[in-house]
């Protein structure tokens, strides 16, 4: 037996439905579980009444519901995820299934402003000692820094904003050092992975595990000079997908999204494989079949290299077919002068 619920609403499907799931590998595809496309009626009360928002109208792209979807086969839960309208009649309406880094694709792939995510605010401490636990700790300490940036308005125009000075003392007859307030404006610098767990949490996921936590890349943050205290106006004009793209660049990581537990696992792509079960293959058959759609080079010389000869007479019979050389009549001289002499007649 087949169930699909929509917001917990058993929907009514087709009879003798067939439906394909899809499972990929997110570290080589970025995809995660999908269906193909369904077909529901909307001839029944109850299909009807979950899409009575559609109408011949609306457009595709404003179809912009993202509801929680259940694919459930004999009691086993196929898909979790978010149902995606692929189209629609005035009798059907045309659905898919993205779950796990499909849907999270999903999300990231429609153009989705980072400044329409709910990504909560960064509150900055009122003491000097407060604030000065966001010069001296990381991530995950603390969720932003607060170091001395310069910004520029223009070539004339620049401000200093975290501004430290540094004071020396002297303890037990040593000089030290300490910072100490030397400005009035102070601008949160959200650390890199903060912001990657609060995207994360917006979407409706929780970050299970960060590798880059443990490495360098954890002490990285987004420089910036906006008088705001709200994370999501830290990126103006950003989309999530630009900046997951640039992350995923930047410190060769892949996203793999649980879609039962929806969760988020932050690898590393060069360790993903580092602490991986062996299993061993003990009767390998050593056979396979090659299709190419160009003719097969004899040689691996052949296939690789080329020359741009120049087009004279000597180099142009180099060019040709072996198929014409072979049907070609062959002769032979003695010397040159006979050569020339059968070439005039």
């Amino acid at each position: 037996m087949t169930e699909l619920y929509i917001e917990g609403v058993a929907a009514v499907l087709p009879e003798n439905m067939s439906l394909s799931v899809k499972r990929e590998n997110p570290f080589f595809t970025k995809n995660g579980e999908y269906t193909y496309e369904l077909t529901l009626s909307l001839n029944n009360a109850v299909n009807a009444a979950l899409y009575k928002h559609l109408n011949r109208l609306n457009s595709i792209s404003e179809v912009k519901t993202k509801r929680k979807i259940i694919l459930i086969a004999d009691n086993r839960m196929y898909c979790n995820g978010t149902e995606i309208v692929t189209g629609w009649t005035e009798k059907t309406v045309s659905i898919q299934i993205a779950s796990g880094n499909s849907e999270l694709n999903y999300f990231i792939g429609s153009d989705l402003p980072i400044s329409s995510l709910n990504l909560g605010s960064a509150t900055i401490p009122s003491s000097t000692a407060g604030r000065l636990m966001h010069v001296e700790k990381i991530y995950p300490d603390v969720d932003f820094c607060l170091p001395t940036i310069m910004k520029t308005m223009n070539e004339e125009s620049e401000e200093i904003i975290n501004k430290w000075g540094v004071e020396v003392y002297n303890e037990n007859g040593i000089d030290k050092c300490r910072l100490i307030e030397g400005g009035t404006t102070y601008i949160a610098q959200p650390f890199l992975c903060a912001i990657i767990r609060k995207i994360c949490n917006a979407m409706g996921y929780h970050v299970e595990l960060n590798q880059l936590e443990q490495t360098e890349f954890g002490s990285i943050y987004f420089p910036h000079g906006i008088q705001t205290t709200q994370y999501a106006e830290m990126f103006p004009g950003w989309t999530v997908k630009e900046l997951f793209e640039e992350i995923e660049k930047l410190t060769n990581v892949s996203f793999f999204i649980n879609s039962q537990k929806h969760s988020v696992q932050v690898f590393i792509n060069n360790a993903f494989y580092k602490n991986a079960n062996l299993i061993s293959i003990k009767n390998v058959i050593d056979t396979y079949q090659v299709e190419v759609d160009k003719e097969k080079a004899e040689t691996l010389q052949e296939s690789n290299v080329s020359y741009d000869l120049p087009e004279d007479e000597f180099y142009l019979l180099s060019k040709l077919k072996k198929s014409i050389l072979n049907i070609a009549i062959r002769k032979s001289f003695d010397s040159y002068s006979s050569l020339s002499s059968y070439m005039r007649t």
